[in-house]
């Protein structure tokens, strides 16, 4: 009858209709059924946080769990809180070798413009100061802070990094108990801001604590002196909690802290960096509390030169500003 459907048309719905039977047995494991799990994979047990079977840390240094690389470091330890070390000695700074300003920076992605600039480490671009002379740059990698620190007082780069947080810490170490410079050569001059933190650093808690004053009375993994004890600290008091009110346990990097926390059940959180912070912040029990993805106007990347080299070089530190970004 016109009109009216044909065979091919019922045959084809039928088909369907068998198709989304079988699709839905099969989702339920009717066809292959899974084997019996005892706990799902996004539930984490507490004790194996710890590694092992839920054995007590001891002091000194520890191993993490493997738990797919969570964090960027599996071992750490905890170290008593200590004041920076005196610098090691202060020297004018090295000649220009072929007319090459030494330039520490370290590991961190806010460096990325002036290595873009460069053509990457090695003196090989050719830089312009404003009356047209040239120079290079050599890029230093010296990610630890004292070593640059030193570096820096000895006169083996002319140039060196910070946050501008840090800045005290080293200076701190340049002037005698008066506050005047132990030797004016190497008070920093910041010349240059190269970025804010801006989701890099943070603060992963486990997921009963919902504020910062839930942090009273708990115990914090750190890295002491460092961009991250500022931040905490800072995220302490606007809390309206005391710094003497937590537990601090230092480590020596915040990856480190990172690597603690993921390991110690009893470490409530942690301050470390980016991209731990996330990874942690997605396993279950845990929770992101606060990163510099909102607080992003805290902690300011910053180069600086030593003050005799800036005095003797002005065209050179100008082109080095108009040049980097």
């Amino acid at each position: 009858m016109a009109g009216q459907p044909k065979v091919p048309f019922y045959l084809a719905v039928g088909c369907v209709i068998l198709g989304l039977i079988g699709f839905a047995m099969f989702r339920a494991d009717v066809f292959a059924p899974k084997g019996k799990q005892d706990q799902p994979n996004d539930v984490i047990d507490p004790k194996k946080l710890a590694g092992g079977d839920g054995d007590e840390l001891k002091p000194g240094a520890v191993e993490a769990h493997d738990d797919g690389s969570v964090t960027t470091l599996k071992e750490y330890t905890f170290k008593p809180s200590e004041k920076l070390p005196p610098v090691k000695g202060i020297a004018a700074y090295k000649p220009l070798a072929d007319n090459t300003v030494r330039f520490a920076l370290n590991v961190w992605a806010g460096w990325a413009p002036i290595i873009h600039a460069n053509n990457g480490f090695k003196p090989g671009k050719i830089w312009k100061t404003p009356d047209g002379k040239d120079f290079k740059i050599e890029l230093v990698l010296i990610d630890n802070p004292i070593e640059m620190r030193d570096a820096y007082a000895a006169g083996d780069v002319q140039i060196g990094w910070a946050t501008l947080d840090m800045l005290p810490l080293f200076v701190d170490g340049f002037v005698d108990s008066s506050g005047k410079p132990k030797d004016s050569r190497v008070m920093p001059r910041v010349f240059q801001q190269i970025d804010w933190s801006n989701g890099g650093d943070g603060i992963v808690v486990r997921e009963n604590i919902k504020t910062v004053t839930d942090l009273r009375g708990k115990s914090i993994a750190l890295a002491e002196n460092s961009p991250s004890h500022y931040f905490l600290l800072n995220m302490l008091v606007a809390g309206g909690v005391q710094p003497g009110e937590v537990k601090l346990n230092f480590t020596g990097t915040a990856f480190e802290a990172a690597a603690a926390f993921n390991a110690d059940p009893k470490i409530s959180a942690a301050v470390s960096w980016a991209p731990d912070i996330y990874k942690l912040s997605e396993v279950k029990g845990n929770r992101l509390l606060v990163s510099t993805g909102t607080a992003n106007k805290l902690i300011a990347d910053v180069w600086f030169a030593r003050a005799d080299f800036a005095q003797d070089n002005l065209p050179i530190i100008e082109g080095l500003t108009r040049g980097i970004f």
